[in-house]
Order: structure tokens, then sequence, then C-alpha cells
């Protein structure tokens, strides 16, 4: 290859500069130190740590420190998480040691000298580079050089955010193609939405760098995108600058990428949802009785925070239920209300600033300091951590920039303007951006029964209704999933701040919510045979073997694929292979997958039911897989879909099995009698049966489903050393080969697919059912049954097709 010459090199620095001078003015704002050591852990830091500030506002007089982990997975790929604390003013340090961070202090009563820290195994680190800033101005270690840049509010916050992002991602080039999440709970609730909508909005206006929230873009945007590039790839291409080309390639692979945008936890909403829904969560939790409750809904005719105050019967069940609930710690009605060393503003502010209630109490509690036991006493560690000096020094804290450190700072200068924020989350979903939504079913702050209200309000269709999670074969919440690319979980004992209660339960659910690319966990195994004709101009077939769990070798083997074993009497050498003249390789490529994991060779490198096999996960699975073969091929991530083809497609609803004894008279597999018993006795309804109907079930006794065929000889050959060493099968991942794992565990949660087929028939993709009409499993008059169920014209009617002048 040439080398670049010198005219390439002066022109590409011509085309550059004006790009280069904007990000150098703008990257100039930060400075950023790597951390080796931190006074309280024993030795090395085994993870990256980089803090810093960047300077924001129009005199950059707002400085804004930050902590920055790079994730310990696989960085390069790995999303970028920017995540603001609540409060307001509440340290970025909560969710570094007390959140999803990688250390937490350990829990030992305090002797005068320095906390330790210790590594937290759930960190989110693990699968994601995360920012933690410290924000608004005044918040942790940021600070501001004048007394009017120490004001600040909900929109300047929002603001600052986005401008924070975008100086920090120029001067760190390496993050700018990796996939961004904004994260936040409790009072970022309010926030968080407004700082995607900013970023969302700068990328269509062009604004640089493009921040890649991965969501499809518009005409509008894709321009303001490529303004440079047009004139920027002749010099690449002339010059044969590769690397520079790749790089531009990711950028612009990433500008047409659809996938995902925010997470938020237990977060500030709507005042009227939140407020409104804690009484009838109290009567669920057994804290308020029945008698109160059934008043309160009388009395109070559902608005229980805000009640006219001449209504003197509500205001009389209001004082009660105060009393009732004044022993209880609302941020986690399980554990002991204990003092603060520095309460949350969410603590105090929201509750007080919508609520109207008089917390005089609550600041006297907070006069003592919390006692060991108490969930509270790592806040108190902390304080005396952040503010020693030796830390101050390892964390490069500008000298002079604060007084005592505050894990929240509720005294802040702050305007509040912003009071409700579903709107923002409508305007995200119309957007595409995704969302996960959690909420610990133990904080009484804001539950999760307010935060399905304003979901609900957001008036999307469900498209995966309400189902358990599990991590390690136990329930740790329940999720439900909407139209509109938002999932809401809830998570099962979890608090105000769900991963400082259940952070192992929190780290799966994140994990599993960034996906099966970033945590990769799912080792999905495929085989790949690319078209024997023109491979780059034909489709390209993903093939999904039914079960589930039956392996992908035998749509390759036995199917459609071009292999057959000859068919032999096993004598204990390897069985043959033989070419198959009808492969449907001779026009099409396809991937053959082992999917759901645990299938063929498909393996997860962990136990956790976070990914357990369900109809649901094989859908998002095969989904994420078919992404990401496209993208090792060097194709666009967009998936150009042109629909979909079935063979004797198991559909549910009762369809597919009310369908079977037609179906075995009409090809003489019962007789008359035993016909038109079953049909009197039964009705024509042999799925769902009345336990008292002896007659039906009698009838059914007789009726006798005919055998599966054992498929011998490619066990002998799948699980022969030559056989997977050929293949590339990792050693030690599975033990003996089963074509049809039946023993997976799997969650058979989709109880019938007609409702897609419904769905991908307005979308306007075509289809291809077809029936082998001596199959009893999936009869052809039961597919015949909900396709005519979808009550679609004929177009072309019941005709016979043939090959080779025989009728097929």
């Amino acid at each position: 290859m040439e080398k670049p010459n010198s005219l390439c090199h002066l022109l590409l620095i011509i085309v550059l500069l004006p790009l280069w001078l904007s990000l150098a003015a703008a990257a100039a704002a930060a400075s950023e130190s790597t951390i080796k050591y931190l006074p309280g852990f024993d030795g090395p830091l085994p993870f990256d740590l980089e803090t810093g500030y960047v300077g924001v506002g129009e005199k950059e007089e707002a400085q804004l420190f930050y902590y920055f982990v790079k994730s310990e997975g696989n960085p390069v790929d790995d999303p970028v998480v920017l995540w603001l604390t609540g409060g307001p003013g509440c340290s970025a340090l909560s969710g570094l040691v007390y959140e999803i961070g990688p250390m937490n202090f350990e829990i030992v009563e305090y002797n005068g000298s320095l906390p330790s820290l210790v590594l937290n195994p759930d960190s989110w680190t693990q699968a994601a580079s995360i920012i933690f800033v410290d924000m608004p101005v005044g918040t942790g270690f940021s600070y501001a050089t004048s007394i009017e840049e120490s004001q600040s509010s909900d929109f300047l916050q929002i603001q600052q955010a986005y401008e924070f992002l975008r100086k920090w991602l120029i001067d760190h080039p390496e993050f700018i193609t990796n996939p961004v999440y904004v994260g936040g709970d409790s009072f970022s609730g309010l926030i968080v939405p407004g700082v995607v909508a900013n970023i969302s909005d700068g990328n269509e206006e062009g604004k640089i760098p493009f921040i890649n929230l991965k969501v499809l873009v518009n005409s509008f945007n894709l321009l303001n995108q490529l303004k440079f590039v047009v004139v920027l790839f002749p010099f690449l291409m002339e010059c044969q600058l590769y690397d520079h080309r790749l790089r531009l390639y990711e950028y612009l692979t990433n500008l047409l990428t659809k996938c995902s945008g925010y997470l938020l936890g237990n977060a500030a909403t709507d005042p009227l949802f939140e407020n409104n829904f804690e009484i009838p969560y109290a009567f669920g939790h057994a804290i308020i009785s029945y008698e109160l409750y059934q008043s309160l809904k009388r009395n109070c005719e559902g608005n229980y925070k805000i009640p006219d105050p001449s209504n003197s019967a509500c205001l009389t069940n209001m004082k009660a239920y105060n009393e009732a609930t004044a022993g209880i710690n609302h941020a986690q009605i399980l554990e002991p209300q204990c003092a603060y060393a520095s309460p949350k503003p969410m603590e105090i502010l929201y509750r007080k600033r919508y609520l109207k209630d008089q917390f005089q109490g609550f600041l006297e509690l907070n006069d003592r300091l919390p006692t060991i036991g108490c969930h509270t006493y790592g806040y108190l560690l902390s304080k005396y951590w952040a503010n020693d000096k030796s830390v101050q020094t390892a964390l490069h804290i500008k000298e002079g920039s604060i007084g005592t450190w505050q894990r929240c700072n509720y005294g802040l200068p702050y305007a509040h303007q912003i009071f409700r924020s579903v709107d923002d989350h409508l305007y995200l979903s119309e957007k595409g951006y995704r969302s996960l939504v959690y909420s610990g079913d133990h904080d009484m702050m804001v539950t999760y029964l307010g935060t399905q209200a304003w979901i609900r309000a957001l008036n999307f269709s469900i498209v995966d209704d309400w189902r358990s999670w599990h991590v390690e074969n136990q329930v740790s919440g329940y999720t439900r999933t909407y139209s509109n690319k938002m999932t809401f979980a809830t998570v099962k004992g979890g608090g105000h701040t769900a991963p400082e209660y259940k952070s192992h339960e929190c780290f799966a659910m994140f994990r599993s919510y960034i996906g099966v690319g970033e945590a990769e966990e799912v080792q999905l195994f495929y085989y790949f045979v690319k078209s024997e004709r023109n491979p780059e101009q034909d489709p390209l077939l993903l093939w999904l073997t039914g079960g589930p769990g039956c392996s992908a070798l035998s749509g390759l083997a036995f199917e459609i694929g071009p292999l057959r074993f000859q068919v032999a009497e096993y004598n204990g050498s390897l069985p043959t292979l033989l070419y198959n003249p009808d492969s449907w390789t001779k026009v099409s490529s396809i991937i053959f997958v082992d999917s759901p994991v645990g299938t063929g060779f498909s393996y997860a490198t962990t136990n956790s039911t976070a990914i357990r096999p369900s109809d649901i996960v094989q859908v998002s699975h095969a989904e994420e897989f078919l992404r990401k073969v496209g993208n090792e091929n060097g194709v666009q991530p967009f998936v150009n879909l042109k629909g979909y083809m079935i063979g004797n497609p198991v559909t549910g609803g009762g369809f597919d099995n009310n369908a079977q004894i037609p179906f075995a008279h009409g090809m003489a597999l019962i007789s008359d009698e035993l016909y038109q018993s079953l049909e009197e006795s039964c009705g024509g309804e042999y799925e769902r049966i009345d336990p008292t109907n002896l007659e039906c079930l009698n009838n059914l006794k007789a009726f006798r489903q005919p055998q599966f065929y054992s498929y011998l000889i490619c066990k002998y050959w799948a699980d022969d050393v030559h056989v997977r060493r050929a293949l590339h099968v990792r050693e030690g991942t599975i033990d003996g080969w089963i074509r049809c794992n039946y023993g997976l565990g799997y969650v058979s949660d989709i109880p019938s697919s007609f409702e897609y087929h419904v769905y991908l028939s307005t979308k306007g993709y075509r289809s291809l059912i077809y029936s082998g009409d001596h199959d009893i499993v999936v009869p052809f008059l039961g597919t015949q049954t909900w396709i005519r169920a979808l009550n679609y014209s004929i177009v072309e009617d019941w005709r016979s097709w043939h090959v080779e002048g025989q009728v097929a």
C-alpha cells in the first residue's frame, strides 16, 4: 500500500481545520486525571478511574466535577452511561459507592481512621463505562467562580448536562462512536428526559459531536452530520488513509443505528400520580387500616395531597394517615427510620414542594447522626472520607474550590421550574428511543403504583404483558413492555434507590437491558452457508429451528441445508455426510442459529436466570444476533427485512390442537364412531376441557398421536471430537450434544403468535405459510383456521401448484 503523500496530508488538514478548531476550543474547558490509588482502598485500583472538571456556561465559570470509570468488559464497544444522581444537590459519589459503581464503603463503626473501600461485585461498570457527574453546580466537588454562576435551576441543569456531555466526548474522542445512555434516579426523573431531548434535538441540528443515542435519524439530521463527510471522503480515498476511512464508516454506521436511550429508577415524574398513589400503596402494604383507606377514598375522592381546605372530613382522615405513617421509612418501608448524616433533598424537598407537609420533626431527626446498623450509616462514612485531605489530593480536587463536602447539599440556590416530565417521555417515545423505568417495590416516596399510572397515561399498547423476571432461579421483580419501547420493571425488595438495596438483581436487570451484544453472556452458535448462486444479491435467511431447544443442525442436515446424513446402520465409525441437491442455499444465504441458549452448541457463561430462555427472550436474542452478524460482514445495522416464512407453525390460541382430531379423521387415522363421539362429547374444544366431562376425557384417551422418530445418527456425529474441532466449538462449553434439548427450563410466555401476524400484515410484510399435509402435530386445518381469522380477502383462490409436471 502506498504511503499518503504530503499533499494529501495538507489537503486533509485544510478540510478538517475548522472542525478541529471548534473541537479544540470546546475541549479546552476540560481537565482530567487518571487515578491509580485511592486512600481507603487496599492496593492499586483494579479498574480505570478518571476524575476531572468540565467548564460549562458562556464563560465556563461553572466547573462540574466528575468521576469516570471505564468499562471493565469491552470499553471499545460497551455503552457509555451519563449518570445523574437525584437531589437536586446529591453528589455523584452516591452513585459511585452506594448504587451502581465499582466501590462500596466497608460498613464498620467509625473509629477516627479513614473509612475503608471494598469492591462492589455487582458494579454496572462490568458492562458499561459510566460518567458520574456532580451537578448542578454546588453539588459535591463542583463549584462556581462567580456568585451568578452558582445559581442553578431545572432548565439550566438540563442545558449544562448536555454541554458537559458534548465537551467530555470531544475530550474523549475514543468514545464518540459508543452507544450512549443517560440514567438517574429519584429527582433525576424530572431532569433526565430533558437531557435526552436536548441531545436528540442537538443531533438533528447537526451539533458536534453527534452523540450516539442510537435512534434512527431523519434525513435532515443525516444531511447535517454528513456536511463535512461529503468533502472529506474523496481525500481519504485518494490518500489511502484506511484507518480514517474505517473510523468514518463506524461513524456513519452509528448514524443509521436504531437501538436505545435512557433509564430511570424510582423517578419523580408527576406529583399528581406519585402523591395520590401513596395512600393505595400504604393500604396494599398493611400500613393503614381498611377502614381508614375506605374513608380516605370516600372523603378525599382520590385527591389526597392537595385537598380542599373546606373538606374537613378529608383533612381529618389525612391527619390520621400522617400519624399512622409517621414512623415509616418512606425510602424503604422495611428499614428502620434512622437519622441521616446528609439527607437527600428528595426526601425533604420533593415531598414538601408537592405535598405541603410539615417536616420540622424530620429535620430535628437529622440533628442526630445515624448509628451502626442503620442503612444510612454508610452515608456518614462518605462524609469522613470525602472531607479527608489525602482523599481530595488523590482525586485532584482544586484546593479551596469548596468548603465542607456534603453528600447532599439541600441549601443550593436552585430554582424549581419543571413539575412534571410526562410530556418529555411522550416526546422521546415518538422519537423512537428505548427506555427502562424501574421501581424498587418497597419505596413509598415514588411508589411503583404511581409510576405505572403515568406510564398508562402515555396510552401505548402493551407488547409484552406482566410477567416475572428472575435472577438465579428466584423471582426478582415483574416487568411489562409497551409499544413505545418503554420497559417497566419492579425490583422486589428494592427501596427508593433500588441498586442500594438489591445490587445483584439490579445489575442483572441493567445488563439484560443493554443487551446480549454488550454483556455477551449468551453465546449463540451458528452455521452460515453462503448462497451458491449470487451471494452479493441473493437474500439472507435467518432460520430458527422449532422446539424450543432443537439444534440448528436439524435445519442444516435434515430440512433445507446443503448436507444430508447417509442413512445406514451405525457401526461405530463416523456417520457419512452427503450433498443435498435441493438445498435452499442454491438461491439464498442462510444462517442456522442454535437458539434459545442451551440449544445445540449455544451456551451461557452465567447461571443467571435474567437470561433464562423464554419466548420473549428468544425473540430478543434472535434480533440482536442478526444485527451483530450483519455488522461483522460489513452490512449496516439496518436490517433490510422483506418478509418471513414459517412451515407447519405452532400458532397457539387453540387453533393447532383443536384441528388435530378433524385431521386424524380426514386422514383415516380414527374411526367415524370415535370422531362422532369426540365431536358430540367435547363440542369441538379439545384443548381446554372441562375436568368434569368424563365422556370427553375417555374419548381423548382413545386418541393416539403418532410417535417421533429418533435422529440417532446426528448425535454420534455432533459428539465426535474431530467434528467439534472442525466446527470450532469452544471446548468445555457443553457436554453431550442433544438434537432437541427439552430440559432447558424454558418459559413459554407467548401463548399465541396470532397478533404478531396481524401486526406484520398491517406493516405490509410478505409472508409464506406452508404446511406439510401429513403433519398431525400442527395440522394444515388449524393453520387455515387462524389464517381465515385474519379476515383478509382472497386475491388468488385455492389451486394446485406443480413441480416437474406433478401436483406438489
